[in-house]
């Protein structure tokens, strides 16, 4: 005679349990009613990493940096041209907007001590008023291929130092202080009808604005009048 195992309802009652057991968790603890609306189910959100400040260079004790990608030494001569052309058409103008709002006019005539002046650009404006600069169109004022184009480092403490210095490199001013380029260019014609109106070179401290540079400091052997 065959008979039913004993044990056999028991088993599939216990089974009948757990089944319902598993399903009754699935189901939401509040009961959705019929039309209203769907509230999706809650997420955890992240806050989004805060990342420092981009800046020019970084050291190793910084931790997590964020550098911005240098700008080209083409971006400098861009600069150095509008520059002489802002010169020679003494454009006041065009002289405010490429300078920054602190530059400084740094006069250093061979064998004097140099002096620097705020503003900048309303000097060159006073020029215009006693030089004619105009006179300068057509001339030759400065050569591209004879300019010169350094990147400066910025210590923490004290000026700006030359990257690549060359022996008979001055320091930078104190005026110049945060500058990132470097620029000087020999001047060709600094003279207009005998009277001088140039010095020999220009020399441009340059700080990073934005996707350009703007002027922060002009160094020229010119005596103002």
């Amino acid at each position: 005679m065959t008979g039913r195992p004993h044990g056999l309802p028991s088993l599939l009652a216990a089974s009948a349990v757990a089944t319902w057991a598993t399903l009754a968790g699935c189901q939401p603890s509040v009961p959705i009613e019929a039309g209203a609306p769907r509230r999706p189910d809650g997420v955890s959100l992240d806050k989004a990493p805060s990342w420092p400040q981009a800046g020019s260079d970084a050291s190793s004790s910084d931790g997590v940096a964020t550098l911005r990608t240098p700008l080209g030494t083409d971006v400098a001569l861009e600069v150095l041209h509008a520059y002489v052309r802002a010169i020679v058409t003494e454009d006041a103008v065009a002289m405010r907007a490429l300078h920054t709002s602190d530059a400084t006019f740094i006069s250093s005539p061979a064998g004097q001590p140099a002096r620097a002046w705020p503003g900048a650009a309303g000097i060159w404006e006073r020029r215009f008023g006693r030089f004619d600069y105009g006179a300068l169109e057509g001339s030759v004022v400065v050569r591209e291929a004879d300019a010169q184009v350094r990147r400066l480092r910025t210590p923490e403490e004290g000026a700006p130092q030359v990257s690549a210095p060359v022996d008979d490199e001055p320091p930078p001013p104190a005026p110049a202080r945060g500058a990132e380029v470097l620029v000087r260019a020999p001047v060709a014609t600094t003279r207009v009808g005998g009277l001088p109106i140039l010095g020999s070179e220009l020399i441009l401290y340059m700080r990073r604005q934005g996707d350009t540079y703007r002027v922060s400091a002009l160094v020229e052997d010119f005596t103002l009048p």
